[in-house]
């Protein structure tokens, strides 16, 4: 009986440890894509393109609001553990689209090189709703090596 109650302590103990590590990472997760949205929020001024890959934009109407896909591709350098997060003050959804902020998986961008498998891809797509066609932010960060000690941030602006 003693046996009993002792394995049941275990297992509500363990269980407890696990949730408590499930809700750190959502905390570090929220904390991130709200780090990445003060960041186009607090810039003054956008660059329109990057040297490092290439952005197209595109819309489509959906009667009272419309649709759009941010296309990031064609990687010029090596990008390691992407993150990116597209925003528009026009947006009709509650949170702005997001990659590699609340995945689980890592996303890794290198010229001519795709492994789905081992998360290289070929590009990506922050697909989100807006009540117009306007300019849309996006903040991506990435690493230039695998050993992830050169991050950048850029925060760029896509017209229509």
């Amino acid at each position: 009986m003693k046996k009993g109650i002792l394995l049941l302590t275990l297992f509500v103990l363990c269980g407890c440890t696990t949730s408590k590590k499930t809700s750190d990472a959502s905390s570090t997760q929220l904390q991130n894509y709200r780090k990445a949205l003060k960041i186009i929020e607090n810039t003054k001024s956008f660059y329109d393109y990057s040297k490092d890959f290439e952005t197209k934009l595109v819309f489509s109407n959906m009667g009272k609001y419309y649709t759009y896909d941010l296309i990031v591709h064609d990687p010029k350098i090596k990008m390691y553990k992407i993150s990116a997060l597209a925003y528009s003050s026009a947006i009709k959804d509650q949170y702005h689209p997001s990659i590699g902020i609340f995945d689980e998986e890592s996303y890794t961008m290198v010229p001519g090189y795709v492994n789905k498998k081992k998360g290289y891809v070929k590009g990506f797509d922050l697909s989100g709703r807006v009540y117009r066609k306007t300019a849309i932010q996006m903040s991506l960060t990435y690493y230039t090596n695998k050993k992830y000690t050169h991050k950048v941030t850029r925060v760029i602006e896509v017209k229509p």
